[in-house]
């Protein structure tokens, strides 16, 4: 028998456990000498190693103000190979900070774990929300004027309309009586749009132009152009501009171009190329338009192609489907099959039921496409079901005797 500081070693678990100890203690020496080799070629940054180690010590407390100090370094250096990996776990960081009340952690982590963990996301949101953090006040908002466009994430109820906009108010009201002006700019939308409110919402968006917010200006103007308050709703809109709302620049250009109001044709141009060049699709639409038709602008077949392309690259159907038209007929541009029908099924795949049924007529008689019949009843079938387009149900009729 023998033994070894009291323990029997011909004891058959014995062995395995010295094997798993020694592997360990080796392991550990390893991983030591690996960095102070590293630190002695430079590797890892001491100074950085340093204060890193100082703000993690720190965080030990578990003081919500600690942790998240530790979090914000972690985050900055979250690619700094020159620090330990340790003192880059941001996320642990952000968690416990959440975890032990820290407003704006509770904001970060909520919002970041919105769609993983939605109940307890929200929760953290609406306590960051009560203990002041504006932003929370917004996201919670957002969440529910989701809901106001028919977007309801998997498993949550769903809610009418004015249920959606009374939640969205309530969250930004808390916001906006703090002197937040983005908060206070929705707000006003909200109120007017669907709470029917124009008045409340008239004071929330000139207290928020007060502060030179440019969403609360546009609003101001939008109101003031209902009311035809044209004076009032000029100096909002032109406000709003300037500071580089696309559309502000847009609703300018076509208060400019009212007979009644301050008609001027090249300052309006000037407003609505300046809202198209911020990508805005309205102002597309309508510079392409300008340029088609020659009214306003001399007419320029090439330059309405070129915003319509520019409009289709931004994601809008209604130019991707003018632009298909174009292509499959040769409509001032060479007749082009291939992109026709690229342009037309970016459109259709947006929900625009004019492109469905020009795909359903390429089916129909093999445009672009091989001839399929059945795809074409499919195409003019969604229109109706999707849209009651009035061509689709001639379609229909005529080429499958259905309704």
């Amino acid at each position: 028998m023998f033994t070894l500081l009291g323990i029997n070693l011909n004891t058959a678990w014995v062995g395995p456990v010295i094997i798993a100890v020694a592997a360990v203690c080796l392991i550990i020496f390893s991983v030591v000498r690996e960095r102070r080799r590293d630190f002695k070629e430079g590797k890892y940054d001491k100074q950085k190693n340093k204060e890193a180690t100082k703000l993690y010590r720190k965080a030990h407390s578990n003081r919500k103000e600690d942790l998240y100090n530790l979090y914000l370094y972690a985050y900055e250096h979250s690619g700094d190979k020159d620090i330990y990996y340790k003192y880059r776990n941001w996320y642990g960081f952000l968690k416990r900070a959440a975890e032990r009340g820290h407003p704006q952690a509770m904001y970060e982590f909520g919002k970041r774990n919105l769609y993983s963990d939605r109940t307890y996301a929200m929760e953290l949101l609406e306590k960051a929300a009560e203990q002041g953090v504006d932003k929370a006040c917004l996201a919670i908002a957002q969440e529910y004027r989701n809901g106001l466009y028919g977007y309801f994430p998997e498993g949550v109820k769903r809610m009418s309309e004015r249920e959606c906009a009374e939640n969205a108010a309530k969250w930004l009201l808390m916001a906006a009586e703090r002197g937040n002006s983005e908060a206070q700019a929705e707000l006003s939308d909200v109120l007017r749009l669907y709470l029917h409110d124009e008045k409340e919402a008239l004071e929330w968006s000139l207290k928020s132009a007060e502060q030179g917010n440019s969403k609360g200006q546009l609003g101001a103007a939008q109101i003031y152009a209902k009311r035809k308050e044209y004076y009032k709703a000029q100096k909002y809109f032109k406000a709003a501009a300037e500071q580089g709302n696309s559309y502000a620049q847009l609703d300018y250009a076509r208060m400019l171009l009212l007979p009644e109001t301050f008609y001027d044709e090249d300052k309006a141009v000037y407003w609505l190329k300046k809202s198209a060049e911020g990508d805005n699709p309205f102002a597309i639409r309508k510079l392409a338009e300008f340029y088609r038709d020659g009214n306003i602008l001399e007419q320029d077949i090439s330059k309405c192609v070129y915003w319509l392309e520019k409009g289709a690259k931004i994601g809008d159907d209604t130019a991707a489907y003018d632009l298909g038209v174009r292509y499959l007929n040769g409509d001032g541009v060479e007749q082009d099959l291939k992109k026709a029908i690229k342009y037309l099924k970016f459109s259709a795949g947006k929900y625009n039921d004019k492109a469905v049924v020009e795909l359903g007529f390429c089916y129909l008689n093999g445009v672009g496409v091989e001839k399929n019949l059945p795809k074409a009843e499919k195409m003019f079938r969604r229109a109706v079901n999707e849209d009651n387009n009035a061509r689709a149900k001639e379609a229909l009729e005529t080429y499958f005797n259905k309704q």
